[in-house]
């Protein structure tokens, strides 16, 4: 059975592939950016100054298409069906609107404590879940402790680096050391968090019961000390 997929939807897939890049240095995407650019939100930036300067490099943005999305197209033809790209746009602004007001970068995750979203994308007030709930998902959280602290600190990291101006050195250093707490004690910070508080305050019995914090862990690969060798 020949099956026949209709070239101009395969060239609007491509096309939203290219829209949708994401940059490197901030994440935007390239539409995002060519807006920014044609508004000229900073009169005072260089003609070629997009979403971003790359961090501090003061260097055009690069934006690179998302492996993902060639991937989900390369299937897609593969099956025989393509969706078009105005339904993706319109699956995406759905996505946008249920999402519009939430936490939704990691940094902002932890540091309130109102929403928590669950697996399947859906956004629950933590005063409205059941004790059980809470608990299970405070239990889950502190299991994933060490995976939570690294990647809050490289978002703070980046987030900090995106804009066009010089981080000044003493908030560097700050940044480091916080970031170097956060890894020497995931649980300890994770359980400060407002997000774990909000997530266990009033829990009562089995739902308070939490795991035994894990012993801490070097960071450095093949060398299984506590970390304080090398402090």
């Amino acid at each position: 059975m020949t099956i026949t997929i209709d070239p101009d939807v395969i060239a609007g897939r491509a096309l939203l592939i290219q829209e949708d890049a994401p940059c490197v240095g901030c994440g935007s995407s390239r539409s995002a950016c060519e807006e920014s650019r044609k508004r000229r939100d900073d009169p005072t930036a260089p003609e070629w100054f997009g979403c971003c300067a790359m961090g501090t490099g003061l260097a055009p943005c690069r934006h690179e298409p998302r492996a993902a999305d060639s991937a989900a197209l390369l299937r897609e033809i593969q099956s025989g069906h393509v969706r078009p790209a105005e339904e993706i746009r319109a699956e995406r602004k759905a996505i946008r609107e249920r999402d519009a007001g939430k936490p939704v970068s990691i940094r902002v995750r932890f540091d309130q404590g109102e929403w928590w979203r669950t697996k399947d994308g859906t956004w629950l007030r933590i005063a409205d879940m059941e004790p059980s709930h809470r608990g299970n998902t405070a239990r889950m959280l502190l299991r994933g402790a060490a995976g939570h602290a690294f990647r809050y600190g490289m978002a703070d990291a980046l987030e900090v680096s995106a804009g066009p101006w010089e981080v000044p050195e003493e908030v560097q250093v700050d940044m480091e050391r916080n970031n170097d707490e956060r890894l020497a004690d995931p649980a300890g910070w994770l359980r400060s968090t407002k997000l774990f508080k909000a997530l266990t305050a009033r829990l009562t019995g089995d739902d308070a019961r939490m795991p035994d914090p894990l012993p801490p862990v070097c960071q450095i690969p093949a060398c299984g000390c506590s970390g304080k060798a090398h402090a």
